[in-house]
C-alpha cells in the first residue's frame, strides 16, 4: 500500500471504486469529529495567530496544488497519454478556495475582503462538503494514495476554515455577503464557462455535470434547455443553494428570536 502511494491510477483499477469504502467512511467521521473542535479552537486564537495560520494553509495548498498537476501529468507522460486539459487544472470552484485565501487575509478594500470571506464560508464550505462525500478521485484512487489523500484533507481543510469563519464571527450571514461571496464566484465562473463549451471541459459542472449525480439533472433537463443555457442553470443553482442554506435558515431563526 505504501509502496503505490504515489502510483498512477492503473495500479488501483482492479479496486476501483473506492467511494464509500472503509477507508472514506472513517475519513468522513474523523471529519464530522475535528471539525467542530478545530473551528472552536480557532475563535481562541488572537487575529495575528489566525492570520497566520490561514497564510500557512494558503502557501501549503498552493504548492500542493502545483506539485499535483506535476505528479499527475508526469505519471501520465510515463503512461503515454498527454497533458489532462480537461481534468488536471485548478479550474474548480474548490480551486477558488486557494484564489480567495491571499484576498481573505490581505485585501485592502473592505468589499473585496468581505466577498472573498463570503466565498469561504458558503461556497467553500459547499465545495468542501460535496466532494468529502462524493470525492469523485475515489472512483480511481484509493483514500491510501497522494490524489487520494490529497483531495480529501484539501477539502476537510475547506470545510474547516469556512467554518471557523462563522465562528470568529468573520462572516454575518446577510443577503450582502451572500451577494458578494456570489460575485466573486461569477467573476471566476463566465470565462469558465466560455472555456468549458469551446474546449468541451467540464470544470465548475459548467457543461454537463461530469461523472457526478449532477449529470442526471443535466440529461433530464435536456430537452426542455439548450445545452449552451445548462451554464445558466448550474449558476442560477450555486446561488440557491447558498441562499437555501446560508441565508434563509438565519432569518428564519432570527425572526424568531425576535418575535419572542
Amino acid at each position: 500500500m505504501i509502496a503505490n502511494f504515489f502510483s498512477f491510477k492503473d495500479a488501483f483499477e482492479s479496486n476501483a471504486p473506492y467511494m464509500f469504502g472503509a477507508g472514506h467512511i472513517t475519513f468522513i467521521i474523523l471529519s464530522l469529529i475535528l471539525v467542530p473542535i478545530l473551528a472552536r479552537l480557532s475563535k481562541r486564537l488572537s487575529e495575528e495567530a489566525f492570520k497566520k495560520i490561514l497564510i500557512v494553509i494558503f502557501v501549503a495548498t498552493l504548492l500542493l496544488e502545483i506539485f499535483k498537476i506535476y505528479f499527475e501529468s508526469s505519471l501520465r507522460f510515463e503512461a503515454g497519454l498527454g497533458f489532462e486539459w480537461g481534468g488536471i487544472l485548478p479550474l474548480y470552484i474548490c480551486s477558488m478556495f486557494i484564489y480567495m485565501l491571499p484576498f481573505a487575509i490581505w485585501a485592502k478594500n473592505s468589499h473585496i475582503k468581505r466577498a472573498a470571506v463570503a466565498f469561504l464560508a458558503t461556497f467553500g464550505i459547499i465545495g468542501g462538503v460535496a466532494n468529502s462525500i462524493h470525492p469523485n478521485i475515489l472512483n480511481e484512487y484509493p483514500v491510501w494514495s497522494f490524489a487520494g489523500l490529497h483531495s480529501l484533507v484539501f477539502h476537510f481543510v475547506m470545510i474547516t476554515v469556512g467554518v471557523s469563519l462563522w465562528v470568529r464571527q468573520y462572516y454575518k450571514a446577510g443577503l450582502k455577503d451572500i451577494l458578494l461571496g456570489y460575485a466573486a464566484l461569477l467573476v471566476f465562473a463566465i470565462p469558465i464557462a466560455a472555456l468549458d463549451y469551446i474546449f468541451m471541459w467540464d470544470y465548475m459542472y459548467l457543461l454537463n455535470g461530469g461523472q457526478t449525480p449532477i449529470n442526471d439533472i443535466y440529461k433530464s433537463l435536456t430537452p426542455f434547455v439548450p445545452a449552451v443555457l445548462w451554464p445558466v442553470v448550474m449558476l442560477g443553482f450555486y446561488f440557491l443553494l447558498s441562499v437555501i442554506i446560508f441565508y434563509l435558515p438565519i432569518k428564519i431563526f432570527r425572526g424568531r428570536k425576535k418575535s419572542f
